[in-house]
């Protein structure tokens, strides 16, 4: 497991499908047994794996790895924006639409990274490297 080089596009999509399949499969498992066990493991063990795969992808359109964790940080600073709102307003009561418009633009950090994660890879070597599969892919 290296972070250096590049991913293609397909090599990260069906990591990410292989991923999916696993995790309803586990979800099979949680209700028939009713232990999240299975679900923590599994978490715990696909993360490095699924930062690596991503930055690599990232690699390949030319892009620092870094942007695979702008999601992450995006949805905590919504999610702490979101408790300050509350603490201003512990009762619930009605909030003007506007106090929400400064979280709009975290709100697009993910789809951004999600748009660099599917652009195609830059031709030839870039500097993280020659294209992945010796330039045949």
């Amino acid at each position: 497991m290296t972070f250096s080089g590049r991913a293609t596009c397909p090599e990260y999509w069906y990591f990410r499908l292989f991923e999916c399949i696993f995790y309803f499969v586990i979800e099979i498992i949680y209700y028939i047994f009713v232990s999240i066990f299975p679900w923590i493991v599994f978490s715990i063990l696909m993360f490095l794996p699924g930062i690596v795969v991503g930055m690599r992808r990232l690699h390949d359109t030319g892009r620092s790895g870094w942007w695979v964790w702008l999601p992450s940080a995006s949805f905590s600073v919504i999610v702490y924006y979101v408790a300050f709102l509350y603490k201003l307003n512990p009762s619930g009561g009605h909030l003007s639409p506007l106090v929400f418009l400064p979280i709009i633009p975290f709100l697009l950090c993910p789809i951004a990274t999600l748009i660099f994660l599917c652009q195609p890879g830059t031709p030839g070597n870039n500097r993280f490297g020659p294209p992945p599969g010796n330039g045949r892919g």
